[in-house]
């Protein structure tokens, strides 16, 4: 890992480029969600679950906000998909923990008495913990990779503002000078 905080992804990309891609993926799949809405409504001629309208226009929105963010350097676009992200941690560390709790003792929360089934639910809990560990890790490194995104922006905004100011203050100088002739 580099800790310079304008790579990301193991050091294989620029933070900018890295967190655009995130933005594409949250987009993408904002819009197949919206285009299986659709469908849905087409073929059935009503909403079967309209909230997965909803989630997909959110989804969509936070992406492109992203997108922008990373691409016209505006770090505080960047927020609203940190903030989900975060926010989809919390959730997926509650998940992961009451999974284990389940796996580790599948009878008391759903009173099973024999061990063959003990035995499949604890199968089942497991292939489930890997895949919600998984969310989990992705999360948290998408998170890490937009954070770095908005602490380059942020440093970069500062330097071009330091510069202006210099530049500023050179020619308040350089007229001072010339009055002084």
């Amino acid at each position: 890992m580099t800790n310079r905080p304008e790579k990301c992804m193991c050091g294989l990309m620029h933070v900018i480029t890295g967190t655009t891609i995130i933005g594409s993926l949250a987009t993408v799949g904002g819009a197949l969600l919206l285009l299986a809405v659709l469908v849905n409504y087409a073929v059935n001629g009503f909403l079967t679950i309209p909230e997965h309208l909803y989630t997909g226009s959110f989804k969509l929105f936070i992406g492109i906000t992203t997108i922008y963010g990373a691409q016209g350097r505006r770090p505080n676009f960047l927020f609203p998909m940190m903030v989900i992200l975060v926010l989809s941690v919390c959730v997926l560390c509650m998940a992961v923990f009451s999974g284990l709790l389940v796996g580790i003792a599948p009878n008391l929360f759903f009173g099973y008495t024999s061990d063959r089934d003990v035995a499949t639910m604890r199968l089942s809990v497991f292939f489930v913990e890997v895949m919600l560990t998984i969310g989990l890790v992705l999360n948290v490194w998408f998170v890490r990779t937009i954070y770095s995104c908005y602490e380059y922006l942020v440093m970069d905004k500062e330097k071009k503002n330091i510069g202006v100011e210099d530049q500023n203050a050179a020619i308040k100088s350089s007229i001072v000078n010339i009055g002084k002739f």
